[in-house]
C-alpha cells in the first residue's frame, strides 16, 4: 500500500482535476489523503509525513495532472531501486508547454541524480528530516527540504519516465524581499540556493 498525500493550501477547481487524474492513472494498492488546513504548505506537508504509515510515500500539490500510467508505482519502485535516495521527482511541464531550463535537456525514461527537481510531486523515503515551518504560505520550502536531504548524505533523483502537467501558472518568480527567499538565502547562501542542481555538467544518469 502506497500512501499518497495531496496537500491543498487553498482548494480550487484544480484540486478536483488533480484528484480525477490520480484516480485515472495511479495503480492500486494506494490510499489517497487530502490535507488542507489554514497553515502553510510546509506545515501541511509535515502533517502528511508524520501521518505516513510506511517507509515510503508520495507528496503532491493539488494542481497537477498526470500523463503517465502507473506513475505512483514508478516513483516508489525508483526509491526501492536506489537505497541511497530519499526523494524522487519527475518531469514537470507547465500548462503553456514550457519546462524549466535545468530539466528541458534531460533524457527521457531515465533516472538522473543531481537535478533540481520541482517539489510539487515527490516520492519520499521517510526519515527524520522535515519541512522548515518558518517558511510562510508557500515557495522555497521544497528546495529547502531537498538541500536538507543532500546535506544529510541522501541522493535526490529525477525519473523522467513520469510526466505531469502543472495546471496553474508558476508563482516561483517571487521578489528578492519575499520573507521566504530572504530566509532561504540566509540559511543556505544565495548562490547555493539559486544554483544547486542547475549545473548540467553535474547531472548523472544512474538508471533507466
Amino acid at each position: 500500500m502506497t500512501d499518497i498525500f495531496m496537500t491543498s493550501h487553498k482548494p480550487s477547481k484544480y484540486t478536483q482535476f488533480c484528484m480525477r487524474s490520480i484516480l485515472e492513472t495511479a495503480v492500486q494498492p494506494y490510499s489517497l489523503t487530502i490535507i488542507s488546513t489554514n497553515s502553510s504548505a510546509a506545515i501541511n506537508k509535515n502533517i502528511a509525513i508524520n501521518m505516513c504509515r510506511s517507509d515510503t510515500m508520495i507528496l503532491i500539490d493539488d494542481d497537477f495532472m498526470f500523463s503517465t500510467m502507473a506513475w505512483n508505482k514508478i516513483l516508489i519502485d525508483t526509491l526501492d531501486r536506489f537505497s541511497d535516495a530519499s526523494i524522487v521527482g519527475c518531469r514537470i511541464v507547465e500548462l503553456n508547454g514550457l519546462e524549466g531550463r535545468a530539466r528541458s535537456s534531460l533524457p527521457d525514461n531515465s533516472v538522473i541524480d543531481g537535478v533540481r527537481i520541482l517539489g510539487g510531486i515527490m516520492a519520499i523515503r521517510k526519515n527524520s528530516i522535515r519541512y522548515d515551518e518558518l517558511y510562510i504560505e508557500s515557495q522555497c520550502d521544497d528546495v529547502d527540504l531537498l538541500l536538507q536531504n543532500v546535506d544529510a548524505g541522501y541522493s535526490v533523483l529525477c525519473n523522467t519516465a513520469v510526466r505531469a502537467v502543472h495546471l496553474k501558472q508558476s508563482t516561483a518568480n517571487i521578489t528578492e524581499d519575499h520573507p521566504n527567499l530572504v530566509r532561504a538565502y540566509e540559511k543556505w547562501g544565495k548562490d547555493r540556493y539559486l544554483n544547486w542542481g542547475r549545473d548540467k555538467s553535474k547531472h548523472l544518469i544512474v538508471g533507466d
